[in-house]
């Protein structure tokens, strides 16, 4: 009895304590238990624990967004993941709840200087130190920002005065070292290094420079050296003993190299990237060892299909749809219906869809569906299936149905988007894509359709914003890094745009893509010879790529030295006479210098030997209007069509040839042709509707008009908008064209032709003052070199107003 009673008294106070410790959270505010998980977030950060880490951060966040020092915190977890977007972020949300954070400044500082942004690094520093002129960090911060802006006797300065109150200050150290590298001192700059090493052993940074110093020496020796004394350091990173191979490899010693990869497999057995990395490698040095490689890892991975699904994929980034269709397939086998095995067969169906099998992509989605009646991913095939089959209205009832049982798949709202985009609607389509991204901001095709709609809407602050948003998420998507490449060198940010080059020639498919990325910087920035240098180097690996030429004859230009071109292009032919890239390009040089004969002897053999080449038609055509030979040129263009009855480009020449010709029936025919091969294509839509309402305006035909233009209401091209509102204004409608060609003033105000159609707007209502002012202008922006085929009919518009306000 006593037992029992004693259990029973047990039981008691075990649930008393339970309902102690309740009450005792229960009374704990919303801001202690932020701060509680704040203090774990630190100790998971310090221990090296940084999920769980940022699992407590952002916990502690959610309590409590009035504390920077969570914001701080959760910045050091994006600087481990590189993750440098989210950092900033972060650490300027720091700094707004805690104005006087020092290590914020200096973090945020120094990423500023990492992207590029001396003057904002400047700036930190320059804060820090009117608080406190002694703050070392600042100094330090404030000499690196005057290094990136040249300023190395300024910068010196600042580093002996630290270096006098500490001789062994490690980053003083290094960046004295940088000065004396600078200064070609290879041998003094070592001596620092080593002093600074000696007094912070495990600096990686530091380790690093030596090796780039020693590089530099071209002393292989000593670059192995380097890195075995990091592998000793740090023997649980790959990444030293991946590069030592890689350094091995380049010196010669494959041997040497092989043995490190292969040993790294069988050390990291459960691994894919050693694997992937040894391939790699046998791929560049003994390509017959691949297959069978690969063979031997497949029949080691048949047993862990995860693993086998990951290696498929790495197959599939190379190219090898086969090997990877038969991985695939395997794990499919024997996973069936679980996630993984779903995720393997849906991969399946879209490399099948993607290959234009669709009746295999319906059978995989149908398999999948009828097992798991509720799986998106099939069912968003199934969607894919019906816009290929141009079932638009399925489509869409189909997808209804996806987004009301998924409110929150961006890939379903990304894929209604694109069919408002079929159907016409522009604004609705441009909402939509705007709904997935507030979903997901990677998801690419909503990402692409919007920064293309800013783009063409010339608004690169929000385009850069909605990118680095996507890259937050997705920090080593090729497609965005791209996109801020390409901005930065819009913006000729050229620090800025080499930064984010880096950044490509980080990632496997991303190392040609930089190359070409850092020749048009050097152009950018005028150094055409080293661009030059750099664009042959390209074309050593891609000997036909037209970009690459094109650029690289620009390069020329700009020296003027067209003639080494040509004689650069001329041995291009001798090595591979069917360089079809070098012969357009040969032919457009030939053409520029007045070398008729020889342009159209090489393009007339391109023809007679690759007839399949549409594009020595279109040359051709070009070379006899450059000669005045405008019927000849059309009769090239007929004799191309025949061959590619349905190529878009031959039939836009011709009908813009017909146009200078003044040929308007014709051309009206060729666009109406285009039309009906190619529903989709603006530009026809829009010339022809051009046409119809200036040369043929009969009730049919400005109905047909509207019709072609209504879709650009919403349009991101200027000059449609221009078009549809021409076509309202022709349709009586002059309030609701007066209204789209304001609206193209405010965007485009030194387009000629839509101050001449504003003026006449103008002039339609009534306003014979406003029309004149614009009808003036547009003349004035001709007369400045702007092009204005409209002139001869404006300024014959314009004396008509002057009459008229005269009262004649």
């Amino acid at each position: 009895m006593m037992g029992n009673i004693q259990i029973k008294n047990k039981v008691t106070a075990s649930i008393l304590a339970v309902s102690l410790s309740l009450v005792l959270v229960a009374c704990e505010t919303e801001e202690e238990a932020a701060a509680n998980h704040l203090k774990k977030g630190k100790e998971l950060l310090e221990k090296g624990d940084f999920a769980a880490a940022q699992l407590e951060l952002k916990t502690a966040k959610q309590g409590n967004k009035s504390t920077g020092e969570t914001y701080f915190y959760l910045a050091l977890l994006d600087e481990k993941a590189r993750n440098y977007y989210a950092m900033q972020d972060n650490l300027e949300k720091t700094l707004k709840l805690e104005p006087e954070h020092q290590q914020a400044h200096i973090k945020l500082g120094k990423l500023k200087l990492l992207l590029g942004k001396v003057d904002e690094a400047l700036e930190h520093a320059e804060i820090l130190l009117a608080k406190n002129p002694q703050d070392t960090e600042a100094l330090v911060l404030k000499a690196s920002a005057l290094l990136r802006e040249k300023k190395q006797n300024e910068a010196l300065a600042i580093i002996n005065s630290i270096l006098e109150k500490n001789a062994v200050h490690v980053e003083a150290l290094t960046l004295k070292s940088m000065i004396l590298m600078q200064q070609d001192k290879k041998v003094d700059a070592l001596a620092l290094l080593d002093k600074a090493i000696a007094e912070d052993e495990k600096n990686v940074a530091l380790h690093l420079f030596k090796i780039q110093i020693h590089a530099k020496q071209n002393d292989v020796d000593a670059v192995i050296k380097d890195y075995l004394s990091l592998i000793a350091l740090f023997p649980e990173n790959d990444s030293y003993k991946i590069t030592l191979a890689k350094v091995y490899a380049k010196s010669g010693k494959t041997d040497k190299a092989e043995s490190l990869l292969r040993n790294l497999v069988v050390e990291k057995p459960s691994e894919l990237t050693p694997k992937v990395l040894l391939l790699e490698f046998l791929a560049v040095t003994d390509n017959d060892k691949v297959d069978a490689q690969i063979q031997v890892f497949s029949d080691q991975l048949v047993k862990q299909p995860k693993q086998l699904f990951d290696f498929s994929k790495w197959m599939l980034a190379k190219g090898n749809t086969s090997r990877a269709k038969t991985m695939l397939k395997q794990v499919v086998a024997a996973e069936k219906n679980s996630d993984t095995g779903v995720e393997a067969n849906i991969l399946l169906a879209k490399i099948a869809f993607d290959s234009g099998d669709y009746a295999s992509t319906e059978k995989i989605a149908t398999e999948i569906l009828s097992a798991l009646p509720n799986q998106v991913d099939a069912k968003l095939l199934k969607v894919r299936l019906l816009l290929v089959k141009e079932q638009y209205k399925q489509a869409h009832a189909y997808l209804d149905k996806i987004i009301w049982s998924h409110p929150k798949s961006d890939e379903a709202l990304a894929l209604l988007a694109q069919l408002y985009l079929v159907e016409g609607d522009r604004q609705k389509a441009e909402n939509t894509f705007k709904a997935a991204l507030d979903i997901n901001p990677a998801n690419a095709q909503a990402v692409l359709a919007i920064f293309n709609h800013l783009m063409a809407q010339h608004d690169t602050k929000y385009a850069r914003e909605l990118i680095e948003k996507a890259l937050r998420k997705e920090p080593k998507n090729l497609v965005f890094i791209q996109k801020i490449v390409q901005l930065n060198m819009l913006e000729e940010k050229w620090d800025e745009a080499s930064k984010a080059v880096s950044q490509l020639a980080r990632l496997a498919k991303g190392q040609d893509l930089a190359k070409f990325y850092q020749a048009n910087i050097l152009q950018g920035q005028g150094e055409y010879n080293k661009a030059i240098a750099a664009y042959k180097e390209i074309l050593v690996k891609f000997p036909q790529q037209l970009q690459v030429l094109q650029n690289l004859s620009s390069c020329y230009e700009k020296l003027n030295k067209r003639s080494e071109m040509v004689k650069f292009l001329q041995g291009q032919l001798k090595e591979n006479k069917n360089n079809v890239a070098s012969v357009l390009l040969l032919a457009e040089l030939y053409t520029n210098d007045k070398k008729y004969t020889k342009a159209i002897s090489l393009l007339k053999a391109l023809i007679k030997e690759k007839p399949q080449i549409a594009l020595a038609h279109h040359h051709l055509a070009k070379v006899y209007i450059a000669m005045g030979k405008t019927d000849k040129a059309i009769s090239v263009y007929q004799e191309g069509l025949k061959v590619h009855p349905r190529n878009i480009r031959l039939s836009l020449a011709l009908a813009s040839l017909y146009e200078q010709q003044q040929k308007y029936k014709q051309a009206v025919e060729i666009y109406e042709l285009l039309i009906a091969n190619n529903p989709e294509l603006d530009v026809a839509a829009n010339n022809l509707a051009t046409l119809l309402v200036d040369h043929f305006p009969n009730a049919n035909n400005l109905k047909r008009a509207q019709q072609l233009t209504e879709s650009f209401a919403y349009s991101e091209q200027a000059y449609y908008q221009d078009t549809y509102a021409w076509v309202l204004l022709h349709n009586g409608d002059t309030k609701g064209a007066l209204k789209v060609f304001k609206q193209l003033m405010i965007k485009s105000p030194k387009v000629p032709v839509f101050r001449y159609h504003l003026g006449v707007a103008e002039y339609k209502n009534g306003n014979n003052s406003a029309a004149l002012v614009q009808i003036d202008q547009a003349i004035e922006l001709a007369k400045q070199g702007i092009v204005f085929p409209e002139r001869k009919v404006a300024e014959k518009m314009k004396q008509e107003i002057i009459n008229k306000i005269r009262g004649h």
